[in-house]
């Protein structure tokens, strides 16, 4: 169980970084589309953080990898699974209420899985 909680907690910080990779290229095609905590450079470290720094710890824990290994291995696997898991999340959770509450909601899943698993560990 601890296991799968931790393995969700990843994907779900991935998909933060996905999220905000999307809501990027969105508001440079469309006019319409605004999200206003681009405006914010701290805010739009966030995601990269979570998807590339905090993803790393319960994937140190589930492969029991050095963490500078899976950190590597984790660069092409954000790459590709974070598109794949935005776009999934987006099409079936999206709160509705913007692209950063949903990569807020994304981290504090992410947050809660990885607590849940790290003390069931």
């Amino acid at each position: 169980m601890a296991t799968f909680l931790l393995i969700i907690s990843a994907i779900c910080f991935i998909a933060a970084w996905g999220i905000h990779i999307i809501a990027k290229s969105l508001s440079r095609s469309n006019v319409g589309f605004y999200c206003p905590y681009m405006n914010v450079p701290l805010m739009c470290a966030v995601p990269w953080i979570s998807g590339f720094g905090l993803a790393v710890i319960p994937e140190t824990i589930v492969f029991d990898l050095a963490w500078y290994w899976v950190f590597l291995i984790n660069i092409p696997i954000t790459l590709i699974l974070g598109f794949l898991c935005a776009n999934i999340i987006l099409r079936r959770f999206a709160t509705g209420k913007g692209a950063g509450w949903d990569i807020i909601v994304s981290i504090i899943i992410g947050l809660i899985t990885m607590t849940i698993g790290l003390l069931l560990n």
